[in-house]
């Protein structure tokens, strides 16, 4: 067909169960698939919403009516204001019971106190809780709160810091200290006489003793047959000589002199009643 049937008020009867989108549906096909809008069929399972809402529905008159949620909220309000009512009417007289017997259960049980309020046991606040609200104290076994307590140790640190030397050195030994084998690390290098010193500068002053502060030596020195190397060439008339100055500088007894084409000046006369014949003897001697 290309255009639609003018049924002119007949009807199609005996239709088939439809089987695509667009077949014709029969009247009783309908009412067991679909709500008819004005409310003469009932359904026969849930209803899935598939995440969207019903809207637009009517305040409910029955019991098994569907509520909306200004219904819902109303009714809600309802029974607060009524359970609030309720509430303030009887809660005095509750809590005031309450009170007292959780005050009793707590001296009893919860503080291990007896009737009289002796504790009967030790108390632990779990690690997590304070005692608060607590007064200065005025008697000796009472608890003390934090603020007597940091006072009480101030006065006694103010005490005790004199019998101890400040780190900023600003107090002084009043006795000799003992370090019972323990050492004193961290030391820096003196620079005064009295000044401790460090075995690194000890060390150091005795392996290259150049550039070290003179030490005046009172006493005659024993070297046992060790040398003294590395000595410097003498400025002074007192100043030890090393080997090398002594040999450059002077002649030994033992041995021929060369004069390697210099003068021998200076020979006292001769006097033969007196010199040895092996005497070198001067010029003027032998001219005459």
């Amino acid at each position: 067909m290309w255009g639609g049937i003018g049924m002119a008020g007949y009807r199609i009867s005996h239709l088939g169960e439809p089987e695509q989108n667009n077949d014709a549906v029969r009247l009783s096909s309908a009412n067991d698939f679909y709500l008819r809008r004005d409310g003469t069929n009932w359904m026969r399972g849930p209803l899935y919403a598939g995440g969207f809402q019903v809207i637009r529905v009517g305040d409910p008159r029955d019991e098994q009516d569907a509520v909306n949620l200004r219904t819902l909220q109303a009714s809600a309000t309802s029974v607060l204001e009524q359970v609030t009512e309720a509430a303030d009417t009887a809660v005095g007289d509750t809590i005031t019971n309450y009170t007292n017997i959780l005050n009793r259960d707590i001296r009893t049980k919860s503080l291990n106190l007896d009737p009289q309020g002796t504790a009967t046991k030790n108390f632990s606040m779990g690690g997590q809780y304070h005692i608060a609200g607590l007064p200065d104290p005025t008697l000796g076994h009472e608890v003390v709160n934090l603020r007597t307590l940091q006072t009480e140790i101030s006065q006694n640190n103010m005490r005790e810091l004199t019998k101890y030397l400040r780190l900023d050195g600003s107090s002084e030994p009043t006795n000799d200290q003992t370090m019972s084998n323990h050492r004193l690390k961290n030391l820096k290098d003196p620079t005064s006489p009295t000044d401790a010193a460090t075995k690194k500068y000890v060390d150091d002053l005795i392996t290259n003793p150049v550039g070290a502060a003179a030490v005046a030596i009172n006493a005659d020195l024993d070297f046992s047959n060790f040398k003294v190397t590395n000595l410097k060439n003498p400025t002074d008339g007192q100043d030890a000589v090393n080997r090398r100055l002594v040999e450059t500088n002077f002649i030994r007894k033992d041995q021929d002199i060369n004069v390697r084409d210099h003068k021998i000046t200076g020979l006292h006369p001769l006097d033969f009643t007196q010199n040895d014949q092996s005497d070198a003897a001067p010029k003027g001697y032998v001219d005459r």
